[in-house]
């Protein structure tokens, strides 16, 4: 279960964060059907990484049909409550992607017995082990989570710490990825999977020295980018310890 659990992360991951472009929010913002299009994306990604689960269980096809339509329900009060309550606005990002990730959970409930050679004949999974006979599926899987947590890690702290600025700041409107910080924070992710992984703890104390000797931050700006980081790694850990 957990190798499907993993696939529809990353599926979340990227289509809530890379696939889903500053055109589609702000069509997302203006219209119902701009928050279809939207999940829609999901529904696509999740039945491509995981193909041909939805062609040898229907029930599963179902569930992403369920999964998206309760995506749009979420983000169209998600956002309602963002134009009313600004300055708490970063709390309504952290409760819809609570929710998003619950309801991806539920997928453990669903009725498919034998799923599993099924899941694991992957088409993606195939076309790596063309280039790769020694891949084996619990790689592919790992990878796949901590590509979905590298994405993760690096999109959501952002859009954080852009609510939180526009709680400051009512005249910010247009979120600007900072590339370079969101990559600092991917290779800290990847670090951890590796022998290296204290070096994941030391680049988060030297970027907290660092960034308070050039005063880049105000303390709650700093504790929201940093707490999330290391409440993911920790997470990740126990995760890996757990699962993998």
């Amino acid at each position: 279960m957990i190798a499907l659990i993993s696939l529809l992360f990353l599926s979340h991951a990227l289509a809530d964060y890379v696939l889903q472009t500053n055109r589609i929010y702000r069509f997302k913002t203006r219209s119902l059907w701009g928050g279809v299009l939207h999940a829609s994306i999901f529904a696509i990604v999740a039945i491509l990484l995981t193909w041909p689960l939805a062609q040898s269980f229907p029930v599963f096809l179902l569930w992403v049909f369920l999964t998206t339509a309760s995506h749009v329900v979420i983000d169209h009060f998600k956002l309602k409550l963002d134009r009313t309550l600004v300055p708490i606005a970063f709390v309504f990002f952290c409760l819809d992607q609570f929710l998003h990730l619950l309801i991806l959970l539920t997928v453990m409930w669903v009725a498919m017995p034998g799923y599993e050679p099924v899941l694991q004949s992957n088409f993606i999974y195939e076309c790596l082990r063309h280039y790769d006979a020694t891949l084996s599926w619990t790689v592919f899987v790992k990878s796949g989570f901590i590509l979905g947590l590298c994405i993760y890690v690096a999109y959501a702290v952002e859009i954080l710490l852009f609510y939180y600025d526009r709680s400051v700041d009512s005249n910010l409107r247009l979120l600007r990825y900072a590339y370079g910080r969101m990559g600092v924070r991917m290779i800290t992710v990847i670090l951890l999977t590796t022998p290296l992984w204290s070096l994941s703890f030391g680049i988060l104390i030297f970027r907290y020295f660092w960034d308070k000797w050039r005063l880049v931050y105000d303390q709650r700006r700093f504790a929201i980018e940093h707490g999330f980081t290391l409440a993911i790694l920790l997470g990740y850990i126990i995760l890996e310890r757990r699962f993998f």
